[in-house]
């Protein structure tokens, strides 16, 4: 749990996740990842339940190649290991 809540919040600040995050995708991130910070079990299932609709939304608009005409930034890790 902690480690969603931390890539929710880290990712919706940050604009990315598996791609760049469009402005719905980091609200929901963000508030996944504020909802999880709850000690409630059922405001947690709740995070869980939009921090994996912002995870679902970006793994179709990936595998889609994109889904709103913007170009697909390179991950950073991916980027800082390809030869030069």
């Amino acid at each position: 749990m902690t480690i969603l809540r931390l890539v929710g919040l880290a990712s919706g600040l940050g604009g990315y996740l598996l791609m760049r995050a469009v402005v719905i995708e980091r609200v929901l991130l963000m508030v996944g990842g504020v909802l999880l910070v709850y000690p409630d079990m059922l405001i947690s299932v709740a995070g869980m339940v939009v921090f994996g609709v912002a995870v679902a939304s970006q793994a179709v608009r990936r595998r889609r190649g994109g889904g709103s005409g913007e170009a697909d930034e390179e991950s950073p890790a991916r980027a800082a290991a390809a030869p030069a």
